[in-house]
Protein backbone atom coordinates (compact mmCIF):
# COMPACT_ATOMS: atom_id res chain seq x y z
CA UNK A 1 0.00 0.00 0.00
CA UNK A 2 1.30 3.22 -0.77
CA UNK A 3 1.35 5.77 1.70
CA UNK A 4 1.97 9.51 0.38
CA UNK A 5 4.32 11.97 2.35
CA UNK A 6 0.78 14.29 2.65
CA UNK A 7 -0.64 11.21 4.41
CA UNK A 8 2.25 10.85 6.66
CA UNK A 9 2.50 14.01 7.79
CA UNK A 10 -1.17 14.55 8.39
CA UNK A 11 -1.03 11.66 10.60
CA UNK A 12 1.77 13.59 12.63
CA UNK A 13 -0.31 16.15 12.83
CA UNK A 14 -3.32 14.84 14.05
CA UNK A 15 -1.23 12.74 16.99
CA UNK A 16 0.44 15.64 17.88
CA UNK A 17 -2.24 17.48 18.32
CA UNK A 18 -4.59 14.74 19.95
CA UNK A 19 -1.65 14.87 22.27
CA UNK A 20 -1.60 18.53 22.94
CA UNK A 21 -5.49 18.49 23.40
CA UNK A 22 -5.12 15.56 26.13
CA UNK A 23 -2.54 17.44 27.60
CA UNK A 24 -4.59 20.76 27.80
CA UNK A 25 -8.20 18.69 29.38
CA UNK A 26 -5.80 17.51 31.67
CA UNK A 27 -4.68 21.11 32.64
CA UNK A 28 -7.66 22.36 32.66
CA UNK A 29 -9.17 19.70 34.94
CA UNK A 30 -6.44 19.85 36.88
CA UNK A 31 -6.98 23.78 37.75
CA UNK A 32 -10.56 23.15 38.20
CA UNK A 33 -10.17 20.68 40.78
CA UNK A 34 -7.91 22.57 42.70
CA UNK A 35 -9.87 25.81 41.84
CA UNK A 36 -12.61 24.21 43.66
CA UNK A 37 -10.54 22.86 47.02
CA UNK A 38 -8.90 26.48 47.28
CA UNK A 39 -12.49 27.68 47.20
CA UNK A 40 -13.56 25.24 49.30
CA UNK A 41 -10.45 25.43 52.15
CA UNK A 42 -11.07 29.58 52.33
CA UNK A 43 -14.92 28.93 53.01
CA UNK A 44 -14.09 26.56 55.77
CA UNK A 45 -11.02 28.43 56.97
CA UNK A 46 -13.59 31.68 57.52
CA UNK A 47 -16.34 29.79 58.49
CA UNK A 48 -13.66 28.03 61.24
CA UNK A 49 -12.16 31.87 61.73
CA UNK A 50 -15.90 33.64 62.48
CA UNK A 51 -16.64 30.43 64.95
CA UNK A 52 -13.77 31.19 66.86
CA UNK A 53 -14.53 34.75 67.25
CA UNK A 54 -18.19 33.92 68.29
CA UNK A 55 -16.32 32.17 70.87
CA UNK A 56 -14.19 34.84 71.98
CA UNK A 57 -17.02 36.87 72.29
CA UNK A 58 -19.04 34.50 74.34
CA UNK A 59 -16.45 34.69 76.34
CA UNK A 60 -16.44 38.23 76.80
CA UNK A 61 -20.10 38.57 77.43
CA UNK A 62 -20.33 36.99 80.86
CA UNK A 63 -17.27 39.61 82.04
CA UNK A 64 -19.27 43.10 82.57
CA UNK A 65 -21.78 40.85 84.68
CA UNK A 66 -19.26 39.40 87.17
CA UNK A 67 -17.47 43.15 87.41
CA UNK A 68 -20.96 44.46 88.41
CA UNK A 69 -21.56 41.23 91.05
CA UNK A 70 -18.03 42.90 92.01
CA UNK A 71 -17.98 46.41 91.87
CA UNK A 72 -21.14 47.55 91.38
CA UNK A 73 -20.66 49.77 88.73
CA UNK A 74 -23.63 50.24 86.95
CA UNK A 75 -21.88 51.23 83.47
CA UNK A 76 -20.96 47.55 82.73
CA UNK A 77 -24.65 47.54 81.99
CA UNK A 78 -24.15 49.90 78.79
CA UNK A 79 -20.80 47.25 77.81
CA UNK A 80 -23.09 44.18 78.16
CA UNK A 81 -25.75 45.14 75.56
CA UNK A 82 -22.82 46.52 73.42
CA UNK A 83 -21.38 42.49 73.66
CA UNK A 84 -24.81 40.93 73.15
CA UNK A 85 -25.40 43.06 69.45
CA UNK A 86 -22.14 42.34 68.13
CA UNK A 87 -22.76 38.76 69.04
CA UNK A 88 -25.76 39.21 67.18
CA UNK A 89 -23.99 40.77 64.27
CA UNK A 90 -21.59 37.94 64.28
CA UNK A 91 -24.08 34.93 64.07
CA UNK A 92 -26.08 36.46 61.56
CA UNK A 93 -22.96 36.72 59.78
CA UNK A 94 -21.54 33.29 60.60
CA UNK A 95 -25.38 31.82 59.30
CA UNK A 96 -24.43 32.99 56.07
CA UNK A 97 -20.94 31.49 55.49
CA UNK A 98 -20.67 29.23 53.20
CA UNK A 99 -18.85 25.98 55.31
CA UNK A 100 -17.92 23.19 52.31
CA UNK A 101 -17.56 20.30 53.88
CA UNK A 102 -17.26 21.53 58.00
CA UNK A 103 -20.05 21.40 60.49
CA UNK A 104 -21.67 24.53 61.22
CA UNK A 105 -23.36 25.50 64.46
CA UNK A 106 -26.80 25.80 64.47
CA UNK A 107 -28.17 29.81 63.80
CA UNK A 108 -31.73 29.42 66.18
CA UNK A 109 -29.76 26.99 68.54
CA UNK A 110 -27.42 30.29 69.18
CA UNK A 111 -29.75 32.81 69.37
CA UNK A 112 -31.83 30.63 72.18
CA UNK A 113 -28.14 30.71 73.96
CA UNK A 114 -27.83 34.68 73.55
CA UNK A 115 -31.29 34.97 74.85
CA UNK A 116 -30.91 32.98 77.98
CA UNK A 117 -27.54 34.63 78.37
CA UNK A 118 -29.32 38.08 77.89
CA UNK A 119 -31.70 37.28 80.28
CA UNK A 120 -29.77 36.10 82.97
CA UNK A 121 -27.35 38.92 82.50
CA UNK A 122 -30.35 41.65 82.82
CA UNK A 123 -31.42 40.06 86.17
CA UNK A 124 -27.83 40.49 87.31
CA UNK A 125 -27.51 44.13 86.14
CA UNK A 126 -31.49 44.48 87.78
CA UNK A 127 -30.13 43.67 91.54
CA UNK A 128 -30.03 47.08 93.61
CA UNK A 129 -27.20 45.53 95.75
CA UNK A 130 -25.33 43.31 93.55
CA UNK A 131 -21.91 43.07 95.68
CA UNK A 132 -21.91 40.31 97.62
CA UNK A 133 -25.58 39.19 96.63
CA UNK A 134 -26.09 35.36 96.62
CA UNK A 135 -28.95 35.44 94.23
CA UNK A 136 -26.44 37.43 91.70
CA UNK A 137 -24.05 34.88 92.23
CA UNK A 138 -26.33 31.81 91.39
CA UNK A 139 -27.29 33.66 88.29
CA UNK A 140 -23.73 34.29 87.23
CA UNK A 141 -23.27 30.33 87.61
CA UNK A 142 -25.87 29.74 85.33
CA UNK A 143 -24.24 32.44 82.99
CA UNK A 144 -21.16 30.78 82.96
CA UNK A 145 -22.38 27.33 82.66
CA UNK A 146 -24.44 28.06 79.48
CA UNK A 147 -21.48 30.00 77.86
CA UNK A 148 -19.01 26.63 78.75
CA UNK A 149 -21.65 24.74 77.03
CA UNK A 150 -21.51 27.06 73.71
CA UNK A 151 -17.71 27.02 73.96
CA UNK A 152 -17.60 23.17 74.03
CA UNK A 153 -19.59 23.00 71.26
CA UNK A 154 -17.45 25.28 69.59
CA UNK A 155 -14.50 24.07 69.85
CA UNK A 156 -15.56 20.75 68.93
CA UNK A 157 -16.93 22.00 65.49
CA UNK A 158 -13.50 23.74 65.02
CA UNK A 159 -11.82 20.34 65.76
CA UNK A 160 -13.55 18.60 63.44
CA UNK A 161 -13.11 22.29 61.16
CA UNK A 162 -9.53 21.47 61.22
CA UNK A 163 -9.54 17.97 60.31
CA UNK A 164 -11.42 18.65 57.57
CA UNK A 165 -9.16 21.70 56.47
CA UNK A 166 -6.08 19.19 56.67
CA UNK A 167 -7.68 16.49 54.72
CA UNK A 168 -9.11 19.05 52.05
CA UNK A 169 -5.17 20.48 52.02
CA UNK A 170 -3.74 16.98 51.45
CA UNK A 171 -5.89 16.35 48.86
CA UNK A 172 -5.42 19.62 46.76
CA UNK A 173 -1.48 18.79 47.50
CA UNK A 174 -1.79 15.46 46.36
CA UNK A 175 -4.41 16.66 42.75
CA UNK A 176 -1.61 19.19 42.30
CA UNK A 177 1.29 16.61 42.10
CA UNK A 178 -0.93 14.11 40.29
CA UNK A 179 -1.40 16.24 37.68
CA UNK A 180 1.62 17.54 37.21
CA UNK A 181 3.24 14.17 36.91
CA UNK A 182 0.61 13.73 34.50
CA UNK A 183 1.22 16.88 32.44
CA UNK A 184 5.40 16.65 32.45
CA UNK A 185 4.84 12.79 31.65
CA UNK A 186 2.71 13.56 28.42
CA UNK A 187 4.70 16.69 27.51
CA UNK A 188 7.84 14.38 27.20
CA UNK A 189 6.07 11.93 25.27
CA UNK A 190 5.35 14.84 23.25
CA UNK A 191 8.91 16.42 22.68
CA UNK A 192 9.86 12.53 22.09
CA UNK A 193 7.43 12.16 19.42
CA UNK A 194 8.81 15.11 17.78
CA UNK A 195 12.00 13.90 18.75
CA UNK A 196 12.36 10.49 17.47
CA UNK A 197 9.34 10.61 15.48
CA UNK A 198 10.64 13.65 13.43
CA UNK A 199 14.43 12.16 13.33
CA UNK A 200 13.13 8.92 11.47
CA UNK A 201 10.74 10.31 9.20
CA UNK A 202 13.09 13.57 8.01
CA UNK A 203 16.17 10.46 7.70
CA UNK A 204 13.43 8.88 5.44
CA UNK A 205 12.95 11.38 3.17
CA UNK A 206 16.34 12.24 3.25
CA UNK A 207 18.47 9.15 3.03
CA UNK A 208 16.67 8.52 -0.65
CA UNK A 209 17.06 12.00 -1.90
CA UNK A 210 21.01 11.77 -0.62
CA UNK A 211 21.60 8.46 -2.79
CA UNK A 212 19.34 10.21 -5.76
CA UNK A 213 22.15 13.21 -5.28
CA UNK A 214 24.89 10.66 -5.56
CA UNK A 215 23.96 8.91 -8.34
CA UNK A 216 23.60 12.72 -10.15
CA UNK A 217 27.03 13.43 -9.36
CA UNK A 218 28.72 10.55 -10.51
CA UNK A 219 26.61 10.62 -13.85
CA UNK A 220 27.31 14.02 -14.40
CA UNK A 221 30.76 13.49 -13.51
CA UNK A 222 30.93 10.23 -15.70
CA UNK A 223 32.34 7.75 -12.67
CA UNK A 224 30.87 4.21 -12.75
CA UNK A 225 27.71 4.10 -10.62
CA UNK A 226 24.85 1.77 -9.75
CA UNK A 227 20.90 2.54 -9.75
CA UNK A 228 19.57 3.87 -6.28
CA UNK A 229 17.47 1.51 -5.27
CA UNK A 230 14.63 3.21 -3.02
CA UNK A 231 11.57 2.02 -0.90
CA UNK A 232 9.60 3.99 0.95
CA UNK A 233 6.33 3.70 -0.43
CA UNK A 234 5.33 7.06 -1.27
CA UNK A 235 6.56 9.95 -3.33
CA UNK A 236 10.22 9.53 -2.84
CA UNK A 237 10.08 6.08 -4.43
CA UNK A 238 7.95 7.22 -7.11
CA UNK A 239 11.30 10.11 -7.96
CA UNK A 240 13.80 7.06 -7.80
CA UNK A 241 11.73 5.28 -10.24
CA UNK A 242 12.07 8.01 -13.02
CA UNK A 243 14.97 8.82 -11.95
CA UNK A 244 16.17 5.04 -12.37
CA UNK A 245 13.88 5.33 -15.67
CA UNK A 246 16.11 8.54 -16.62
CA UNK A 247 19.16 6.36 -16.46
CA UNK A 248 18.30 4.19 -18.74
CA UNK A 249 17.51 6.30 -21.48
CA UNK A 250 20.82 7.75 -20.63
CA UNK A 251 22.55 4.75 -20.88
CA UNK A 252 21.00 3.67 -24.65
CA UNK A 253 21.18 7.09 -25.97
CA UNK A 254 24.49 8.30 -24.22
CA UNK A 255 27.97 7.81 -24.77
CA UNK A 256 29.90 7.85 -20.86
CA UNK A 257 32.90 9.68 -20.56
CA UNK A 258 35.48 6.46 -20.58
CA UNK A 259 33.81 5.42 -23.58
CA UNK A 260 34.73 8.84 -24.96
CA UNK A 261 38.05 8.84 -23.87
CA UNK A 262 38.74 5.59 -25.25
CA UNK A 263 37.85 6.91 -28.48
CA UNK A 264 39.67 9.55 -28.18
CA UNK A 265 42.89 7.60 -27.00
CA UNK A 266 42.40 5.35 -30.10
CA UNK A 267 42.95 8.21 -32.75
CA UNK A 268 46.54 8.44 -33.95
CA UNK A 269 45.65 12.51 -34.98
CA UNK A 270 45.93 15.30 -32.72
CA UNK A 271 42.96 16.06 -31.49
CA UNK A 272 42.13 19.48 -29.41
CA UNK A 273 38.69 21.13 -28.69
CA UNK A 274 38.16 24.68 -27.29
CA UNK A 275 35.38 26.45 -26.07
CA UNK A 276 34.11 30.04 -27.78
CA UNK A 277 37.35 31.89 -26.01
CA UNK A 278 39.49 29.44 -27.86
CA UNK A 279 40.95 28.07 -24.30
CA UNK A 280 41.36 24.23 -24.73
CA UNK A 281 38.94 22.11 -22.99
CA UNK A 282 39.58 18.66 -24.68
CA UNK A 283 43.00 17.06 -25.90
CA UNK A 284 43.37 13.22 -26.67
CA UNK A 285 46.77 11.19 -25.89
CA UNK A 286 48.25 11.63 -29.26
CA UNK A 287 48.87 15.59 -28.60
CA UNK A 288 50.30 14.93 -25.17
CA UNK A 289 52.38 12.68 -26.80
CA UNK A 290 53.19 14.94 -29.57
CA UNK A 291 53.83 18.35 -27.56
CA UNK A 292 55.11 16.89 -24.88
CA UNK A 293 52.33 18.28 -22.41
CA UNK A 294 50.58 16.57 -19.18
CA UNK A 295 46.77 17.11 -19.58
CA UNK A 296 46.46 19.53 -16.50
CA UNK A 297 49.32 21.73 -17.87
CA UNK A 298 47.40 22.53 -21.04
CA UNK A 299 43.37 22.37 -20.63
CA UNK A 300 41.82 25.74 -19.87
CA UNK A 301 45.26 27.39 -21.77
CA UNK A 302 44.47 29.57 -25.12
CA UNK A 303 44.76 27.10 -28.01
CA UNK A 304 47.38 29.87 -29.14
CA UNK A 305 49.78 28.26 -26.51
CA UNK A 306 50.68 25.42 -29.31
CA UNK A 307 49.40 27.13 -32.63
CA UNK A 308 52.02 29.63 -34.50
CA UNK A 309 50.73 32.78 -35.50
CA UNK A 310 53.64 33.53 -36.95
CA UNK A 311 54.38 31.03 -39.91
CA UNK A 312 54.80 31.98 -43.41
CA UNK A 313 51.90 33.11 -44.77
CA UNK A 314 51.16 30.24 -47.38
CA UNK A 315 51.59 27.35 -44.06
CA UNK A 316 50.21 29.52 -41.26
CA UNK A 317 46.77 29.81 -39.59
CA UNK A 318 46.51 32.88 -37.68
CA UNK A 319 43.77 32.88 -34.24
CA UNK A 320 42.78 35.99 -35.25
CA UNK A 321 41.56 34.69 -39.00
CA UNK A 322 39.61 31.94 -37.28
CA UNK A 323 37.81 34.25 -34.50
CA UNK A 324 37.35 36.45 -37.04
CA UNK A 325 35.90 33.58 -40.04
CA UNK A 326 38.22 34.28 -42.40
CA UNK A 327 38.14 30.51 -42.93
CA UNK A 328 34.12 30.50 -42.71
CA UNK A 329 33.28 27.57 -40.58
CA UNK A 330 36.13 25.36 -41.79
CA UNK A 331 39.58 25.25 -42.13
CA UNK A 332 40.86 22.09 -43.96
CA UNK A 333 44.43 21.06 -44.84
CA UNK A 334 46.32 23.48 -44.44
CA UNK A 335 49.77 23.66 -43.45
CA UNK A 336 50.52 24.90 -40.05
CA UNK A 337 53.21 24.88 -37.28
CA UNK A 338 52.81 23.41 -33.58
CA UNK A 339 55.09 24.31 -30.52
CA UNK A 340 55.79 21.99 -28.03
CA UNK A 341 56.07 22.11 -24.51
CA UNK A 342 60.49 23.11 -25.18
CA UNK A 343 59.35 25.93 -27.95
CA UNK A 344 60.11 23.55 -30.61
CA UNK A 345 58.32 23.54 -33.62
CA UNK A 346 56.28 20.26 -34.87
CA UNK A 347 54.92 21.05 -38.73
CA UNK A 348 51.22 19.64 -39.28
CA UNK A 349 48.28 19.44 -41.60
CA UNK A 350 45.86 21.36 -39.65
CA UNK A 351 42.00 21.04 -40.35
CA UNK A 352 39.46 23.33 -38.07
CA UNK A 353 35.74 23.07 -37.49
CA UNK A 354 33.57 25.38 -35.60
CA UNK A 355 30.91 23.50 -33.17
CA UNK A 356 27.39 25.39 -32.98
CA UNK A 357 24.28 25.05 -30.54
CA UNK A 358 20.84 24.89 -31.53
CA UNK A 359 20.68 28.51 -31.90
CA UNK A 360 23.50 28.77 -34.07
CA UNK A 361 25.98 30.63 -31.54
CA UNK A 362 29.36 29.51 -32.18
CA UNK A 363 30.29 26.71 -28.99
CA UNK A 364 33.92 26.20 -29.86
CA UNK A 365 36.28 24.80 -32.32
CA UNK A 366 37.38 21.13 -33.31
CA UNK A 367 40.89 21.15 -34.51
CA UNK A 368 42.51 17.75 -35.94
CA UNK A 369 46.40 18.06 -36.89
CA UNK A 370 48.41 15.32 -38.64
CA UNK A 371 52.73 15.52 -37.93
CA UNK A 372 54.14 15.18 -41.13
CA UNK A 373 57.83 14.97 -41.94
CA UNK A 374 59.85 17.75 -43.93
CA UNK A 375 62.01 15.53 -45.17
CA UNK A 376 60.79 15.26 -48.57
CA UNK A 377 58.51 17.20 -50.98
CA UNK A 378 56.44 14.19 -52.01
CA UNK A 379 54.04 13.79 -49.20
CA UNK A 380 53.19 17.61 -49.42
CA UNK A 381 52.58 17.19 -52.92
CA UNK A 382 50.52 13.79 -52.87
CA UNK A 383 48.61 15.65 -49.67
CA UNK A 384 48.02 18.39 -51.78
CA UNK A 385 46.84 16.64 -55.03
CA UNK A 386 44.63 13.83 -53.03
CA UNK A 387 43.75 15.23 -49.60
CA UNK A 388 42.72 11.94 -48.77
CA UNK A 389 43.52 13.01 -44.49
CA UNK A 390 40.85 15.37 -43.71
CA UNK A 391 37.62 16.30 -45.79
CA UNK A 392 35.28 19.26 -45.21
CA UNK A 393 33.30 17.83 -42.59
CA UNK A 394 29.49 19.78 -42.94
CA UNK A 395 26.90 19.69 -40.17
CA UNK A 396 24.03 17.81 -39.86
CA UNK A 397 21.70 20.56 -40.55
CA UNK A 398 23.43 20.80 -44.17
CA UNK A 399 23.16 17.26 -44.88
CA UNK A 400 19.98 15.21 -45.41
CA UNK A 401 20.75 12.07 -43.49
CA UNK A 402 18.26 10.16 -42.22
CA UNK A 403 17.63 8.61 -38.60
CA UNK A 404 18.84 5.09 -39.53
CA UNK A 405 22.21 6.83 -41.08
CA UNK A 406 22.68 8.83 -37.87
CA UNK A 407 21.67 5.15 -35.92
CA UNK A 408 24.76 3.50 -38.07
CA UNK A 409 26.75 6.86 -37.57
CA UNK A 410 26.55 6.05 -33.85
CA UNK A 411 27.25 2.86 -34.08
CA UNK A 412 30.38 2.92 -36.79
CA UNK A 413 31.88 5.52 -33.99
CA UNK A 414 31.23 2.79 -31.31
CA UNK A 415 33.61 0.39 -33.14
CA UNK A 416 31.00 -1.95 -34.38
CA UNK A 417 31.56 -4.16 -37.39
CA UNK A 418 29.23 -4.13 -40.37
CA UNK A 419 27.92 -7.62 -39.15
CA UNK A 420 27.51 -6.53 -35.43
CA UNK A 421 25.32 -3.33 -36.74
CA UNK A 422 22.92 -5.39 -38.80
CA UNK A 423 22.27 -7.46 -35.76
CA UNK A 424 21.58 -4.66 -33.83
CA UNK A 425 18.95 -3.42 -36.24
CA UNK A 426 17.96 -6.06 -37.53
CA UNK A 427 18.70 -5.62 -41.40
CA UNK A 428 21.10 -7.27 -43.38
CA UNK A 429 24.72 -6.56 -43.96
CA UNK A 430 24.69 -5.27 -47.40
CA UNK A 431 22.24 -2.94 -46.45
CA UNK A 432 24.90 -1.52 -43.52
CA UNK A 433 27.40 -1.56 -46.07
CA UNK A 434 24.99 0.70 -48.15
CA UNK A 435 24.18 3.01 -45.44
CA UNK A 436 27.64 3.24 -44.85
CA UNK A 437 28.60 4.10 -48.42
CA UNK A 438 25.89 6.42 -48.93
CA UNK A 439 27.00 8.20 -45.51
CA UNK A 440 30.63 8.98 -46.82
CA UNK A 441 29.47 10.14 -49.98
CA UNK A 442 26.96 12.51 -48.17
CA UNK A 443 29.71 13.72 -45.64
CA UNK A 444 32.29 13.92 -48.44
CA UNK A 445 34.75 11.33 -45.84
CA UNK A 446 36.08 8.42 -46.47
CA UNK A 447 37.90 7.63 -42.94
CA UNK A 448 36.30 6.52 -39.75
CA UNK A 449 38.81 9.33 -37.91
CA UNK A 450 36.40 11.88 -39.96
CA UNK A 451 33.33 10.09 -39.27
CA UNK A 452 34.17 10.62 -35.23
CA UNK A 453 35.23 14.04 -35.73
CA UNK A 454 31.34 14.49 -37.96
CA UNK A 455 30.02 12.52 -35.06
CA UNK A 456 31.64 14.55 -31.94
CA UNK A 457 30.81 17.82 -33.77
CA UNK A 458 27.28 17.05 -34.07
CA UNK A 459 26.73 15.47 -30.96
CA UNK A 460 25.96 12.31 -32.21
CA UNK A 461 27.94 10.20 -29.48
Amino acid sequence: MKITIWFKLLVGIILIIALITFLSIVGINSINKLQSLSSDVFNESITTNKAQDLKVNFERLIMPPNDYLIHGDAAESHNFVELLGGIKKDINQYSELSAGHIEKLDRDELYNYVDDLEILGFQIFGLKDPVGNTQGAALMEKMDSTVEVIITKIDNINTSSARHLRNDISIAYNTYVKYTRIIIIVGIVIIFILLIGGFFYVREITKPLQHLKLAAQKISSGEPYDRPEVKTRDEIEDLANSFNQMIGVIEKTAVNREYFNHILNRMEDSLIITDVNNNIKIVNQATLDMLGYQEEEIIGKSVELIINDKGPKDVSVKIEDINNNKYKDQINNVYNTYYTKGKKPVPVIFSRSLMYDNDKNILGMIILAHHYSENGEEVRAELEEDDRIYRNIKTIGEIPLTRRELEIIKLIAEEFSNLEISEKLFISVRTVETHRRNIMQKLHINSVISLVHYAIQNNII
